[in-house]
């Protein structure tokens, strides 16, 4: 059983990883287009890699958590309870950093239909976004 565990909690380990990077370049991509059906395109492909970091995150907990019952460790032991703060903080985190990038593709895919076109100045994230993004990436 404990092979079982390990391998769906590193799937889930790849997954959070794969679907940061697809998530971070889709959105990267869309700051430098001008078209806003190009824009819209890329921040749509963005939601592919938060389904797999969501998913990534739940199979990482579930079968961790798993791990730990299996193993000789137990939930008090430092590194678990270490590992738990960090997944819930970097989830957190994420959740607050997406929001700007997720109406931005709102307002990109509803604006062409009524005629307004804005800058690409909307898809510039606040340095908050930023300083977020690079907590994530220094923690996975």
């Amino acid at each position: 059983m404990e092979d079982v565990a390990l391998f769906f909690h590193l799937l889930g380990a790849f997954s959070f990883v794969a679907g940061t990077i697809v998530a971070g370049v889709a959105f990267e991509t869309a700051r430098r287009r001008e078209a806003p059906a190009e824009i819209a395109l890329l921040l749509g492909l963005s939601r592919i890699g938060v389904l797999l970091v969501g998913l990534g995150t739940l199979l990482v907990l579930g079968f961790g958590l798993w791990l730990v019952h299996l193993g000789a460790w137990g939930y008090g032991t430092a590194w678990v309870d270490a590992a738990i703060g960090l997944l819930l903080a970097v989830a957190v985190l994420g959740a607050i950093g997406g929001q700007h990038p997720k109406q931005a593709r709102k307002r990109r895919l509803f604006w062409p239909v009524i005629g307004l076109w804005t800058s690409v100045y909307e898809l510039n994230a606040p340095v908050i976004n930023q300083s977020i993004s690079s907590v994530i990436f220094s923690l996975t």
